[in-house]
């Protein structure tokens, strides 16, 4: 190998040695982003489950009162009055 054949590998080196520093940077850079992502979407997830839960709850109150209301339970104290 000559001298100049030398020094481009060196210089080969260098540059490849550069651009894997700056695609390491840069995946750190993502897999942070992604983490903070996943982070917030799990909370979004829990807050969509707790609305869901609640939701049924109001379903599920609505149902009875109508249900009390068709069986003819809830008039019975006004017929007698």
């Amino acid at each position: 190998m000559t001298s100049k054949e030398m020094e481009q590998a060196i210089r080969d080196l260098q540059e490849a040695s550069t651009v894997m520093a700056h695609l390491e940077k840069r995946h750190a850079e993502v897999a942070k982003d992604h983490s903070e992502w996943l982070i917030a979407h799990d909370k979004a997830l829990l807050a969509q489950a707790e609305r869901g839960r609640a939701l049924d709850e109001r379903i599920e109150k609505l149902v009875s009162a109508i249900g009390v209301l068709v069986s003819g339970k809830g008039d019975k104290g006004d017929a007698q009055a």
